[in-house]
């Protein structure tokens, strides 16, 4: 079985590199949507890639705080990916 953990992001620099690196000692991979972050966030993301924490983000440039209907579509993703 493989287990990814989903996040939605915005402006979480503070706690994300923490976050990130937490996950990745509990999941397969993270998925993540950072929506248009302006406080490096999007920065801490390609970090952890680059550092190989096992991570696929995207970049979500839908303002609305649709979590049901984003989530969703973050589950099926991490589906078609494998897990």
């Amino acid at each position: 079985m493989s287990v990814a953990a989903l996040l939605l992001l915005k402006d979480e620099a503070d706690i994300a590199s923490y976050l990130l690196r937490h996950l990745a000692y509990h999941v397969d991979e993270i998925i993540a949507w950072d929506n248009d972050s302006t406080d490096g966030t999007q920065d801490l993301l390609n970090a952890a890639h680059a550092e190989g924490i096992p991570i696929f983000w995207e970049h979500d440039h839908d303002p609305a705080y649709y979590q049901g209907r984003k989530m969703s579509r973050m589950a099926a993703l991490a589906l078609e990916r494998g897990h």
